[in-house]
């Protein structure tokens, strides 16, 4: 299909890569186990005249796909991305970088850097503090995170991933968890019932107590949509509701065909997760 793709560009006298065939034959060479032929091919594209400044984000993203998320940060650094691209394209880019790495202390201050310097140059640009709160988020400043997901409210009150964000990060500290409700229940009403959403509206009323509705929320959002974390959350409101029965079957059920496992979910729920584990000998 790429061959036939790149015969298309030729004979429609189109630029290489107008459909795409770049990346996809360098995706289809990674898969085939040939990672530095696909380096070299992106590299060659990207080093010809006249590329697009952001064409080199091929190359990161390659790297990232790789899980060379290290290299693919110094990339984005010795190219200069966060000058070429608009800078929420290039702390898209960072913080999934970030993501893959399992200890990204230096790297994150990094991309700290880059982030606030690009906040103080775009003040109005929201996406680059929700990117920030993102960061803070990983690195266990929730505090941080906190801070900034609020100024994005304060400039978009209605922004729906702030709201639900905030929620989530509210939901387990002590005397705030009416506040947290109030940042879910807007972001519900404001985008719909969506398992996303459910999912952290029932998390806050199950550290308020309301284990009804957090077990009604948890319940559709694992219906609709369901993923180990979803299940989890509701084996927890199953169990406090003394169903130990139903709640080992939906751990189970999470583990088995989800592949549950505690180092997977947020780091505030990780030994919730395992104590939960082994008080129904889920293994």
């Amino acid at each position: 299909i790429v061959e036939r793709l790149e015969k298309l560009e030729r004979d429609r006298g189109q630029a290489k890569n107008a459909y795409g065939t770049v990346e996809m034959r360098a995706r289809l060479l990674e898969a085939q186990g040939q990672s530095d032929k696909a380096m070299d091919l992106l590299r060659d594209y990207v080093g010809r005249r006249g590329p697009k400044p952001e064409e080199v984000l091929m190359l990161v993203s390659s790297l990232g796909r790789q899980k060379r998320f290290g290299e693919a940060l110094d990339l984005c650094d010795k190219e200069k991305i966060w000058e070429k691209c608009p800078p929420q394209v290039a702390g898209g880019v960072c913080m999934g970088l970030l993501h893959g790495l399992p200890n990204a202390d230096g790297n994150r201050n990094r991309v700290e850097g880059w982030l606030k310097a690009a906040i103080e140059k775009n003040p109005k640009l929201v996406v680059l503090k929700m990117q920030l709160a993102d960061l803070y988020d990983l690195s266990g400043d929730y505090v941080g995170a906190q801070k900034q997901y609020r100024e994005v409210l304060d400039a978009e009150p209605g922004n729906v991933v702030a709201l639900n964000n905030l929620a989530w990060l509210l939901s387990d500290k002590t005397g705030q968890g009416r506040e947290a409700l109030k940042y879910a229940e807007a972001a519900v009403n404001g985008m719909g019932r969506r398992a996303d959403l459910l999912d952290t509206r029932g998390l806050v009323q199950l550290n308020l107590g309301n284990n009804d509705a957090a077990l009604a929320d948890f319940t559709e959002a694992s219906n609709d949509s369901p993923t180990a974390a979803r299940l989890f959350h509701l084996a927890r409101a199953q169990y406090k509701g003394r169903d130990r029965d139903a709640a080992m079957r939906t751990l189970r059920k999470a583990r088995s065909d989800f592949g549950l496992e505690p180092a997977g979910l947020h780091p505030t729920e990780q030994e919730v997760c395992q104590t939960l584990m082994n008080e129904l000998k889920v293994r």
